[in-house]
C-alpha cells in the first residue's frame, strides 16, 4: 500500500503543477485541505488559494525531497521553485526572482485518492527572497511566523467565490 500512496502524490503534485490548482479526479467528494492563516478549504477554494501562487510564480514547480508513508498518511518534504514574474505575491509587485522555499505537505488517503492535505511552507524565506527585506525580529512578544502575512488573504479568496 505504501508504494501505491506514494504514487499517488506525486501524481498530485504533477498534476499540481499542471492545471495550476488540485485536481478533482485525485481528490476524495468531501475533500480539504489545510493552510495556516486561512480557513479548511474544499476543493474549489483551494483552487482558488493555489491560483494566487500560480498567478504570481506561473513557472512554479514542487519537487519532492523526502517521503514518507504511515497507514493512510503520506508526509512530504517539498521544494517550491520558480520565478516571480507574474502578478504580486505577498503584496510585492513582480520581482523577477527566483524562489526556492520548503515546505512540508501531509496527505490523508481514503479511497486511493487525497481526502485531506496539510501544508506549511516557508514564508518568510520566500519573503527574503524576493526582496521583501530581512525577516521581523522577535519584538512585544510575537514570534517571526506571527508577523507573516498568508501568500493570499481570506479576503481574496472570498472574493472569488462563485
Amino acid at each position: 500500500m505504501s508504494e501505491k500512496h506514494k504514487n499517488l502524490v506525486r501524481r498530485w503534485f504533477q498534476e499540481l503543477d499542471k492545471e495550476k490548482g488540485p485536481v478533482t479526479e485525485l481528490c476524495t467528494p468531501g475533500y480539504i485541505g489545510h493552510h495556516p492563516g486561512v480557513p479548511p478549504m474544499d476543493l474549489i477554494t483551494h483552487r482558488q488559494y493555489s491560483s494566487g501562487f500560480f498567478d504570481a510564480v506561473p513557472d512554479l514547480q514542487h519537487v519532492i525531497e523526502d517521503t514518507i508513508v504511515d497507514g493512510d498518511k503520506v508526509g512530504c518534504r517539498v521544494a517550491n521553485r520558480g520565478t516571480h514574474t507574474g502578478g504580486e505575491l505577498m503584496g510585492m509587485a513582480p520581482t523577477g526572482k527566483t524562489i526556492d522555499v520548503s515546505a512540508i505537505v501531509i496527505f490523508r488517503i481514503e479511497d486511493e485518492k487525497g481526502a485531506e492535505v496539510w501544508g506549511v511552507f516557508d514564508r518568510m524565506g520566500m519573503l527574503e527572497q524576493i526582496g521583501a527585506g530581512a525577516a521581523p525580529r522577535r519584538a512585544a512578544g510575537r514570534d517571526r511566523a506571527a508577523c507573516a502575512c498568508g501568500a493570499v488573504s481570506y479576503t481574496h479568496l472570498r472574493a472569488h467565490e462563485p
